[in-house]
């Protein structure tokens, strides 16, 4: 009999990542992007946390976008070993706090495998969402210099982009149609049936201190709310 043929190294198990926890996982906001993550990595990092965010993963030396993408592939469309808490750990082992997509689509990977951690939901009405991510996030794969732009720059922009498309068909359903809508509500309401109430903060625009300082057990800071990356910014 033939031997099956030797399974593929998977880009996580590189040394190139940290192979322990350096840190405990203490908060996990897995709202969707364009409900406030910006300003939530910022309030995070005023309120002493060390958070995770897309911008981290863009400009991380180690080039986090392809084990994300990694991930992707596992979780959306069975290729290779599904990411758990020793892919997590390695990968983000030296964060406290994780925020935007790429952890947010990760919910059932993330919660079991950091059962301690607290989960706070970014909300925004499901029609103000897709408005803006149509006229942001999906709006910039159709801009005519992608497709050079991946060919030069293949471990940022051409892997951030091939993440996009990744979520966008495996997630989302679509490029911010109905599918799209759909997804969101679905995703808020099982996030809410999977993390009990009294570890689950619901975060509602316009964001205030008091709220989440009280779900945290922190003392409130003295500067205003951090208020980031309206549609015009992006």
């Amino acid at each position: 009999n033939a031997m099956p043929p030797p399974k593929s190294p998977r880009l996580i198990d590189c040394d190139c990542h940290a192979l322990t926890r350096m840190r405990p996982m203490k908060v996990l906001v897995l709202g969707m992007p364009r409900t406030g993550a910006d300003s939530m990595f910022l309030a995070l990092k005023i309120l002493g946390y060390n958070p995770y965010h897309m911008k981290v993963a863009i400009e991380s030396p180690k080039y986090d976008l392809k084990f994300w993408n990694e991930a992707y592939k596992a979780k959306f469309f069975g290729k290779g070993q599904a990411y758990g808490r020793a892919e997590f750990d390695k990968l983000v082992g030296e964060y406290d706090a994780l925020t935007d997509i790429p952890p947010a689509v990760f919910v059932d990977e993330l919660i079991q495998s950091y059962p301690d951690a607290k989960v706070i939901l970014t909300i925004r009405d499901p029609d103000e969402w897709l408005a803006c991510m149509k006229s942001t996030v999906f709006a910039i794969v159709d801009w005519p210099g992608i497709r050079i732009l991946k060919l030069l720059d293949p471990f940022v922009v051409g892997a951030l982009f091939t993440g996009i498309d990744l979520v966008a068909k495996g997630f989302f359903g679509d490029y911010g149609g109905s599918k799209s809508r759909q997804a969101y509500i679905d995703h808020y309401e099982y996030v809410r049936k999977a993390v009990p109430k009294n570890k689950l903060l619901e975060f509602h625009q316009p964001f205030e201190w008091k709220p989440l300082c009280d779900f945290l057990g922190t003392s409130l800071p003295n500067d205003s709310f951090p208020r980031m990356n309206n549609p015009e910014k992006f």
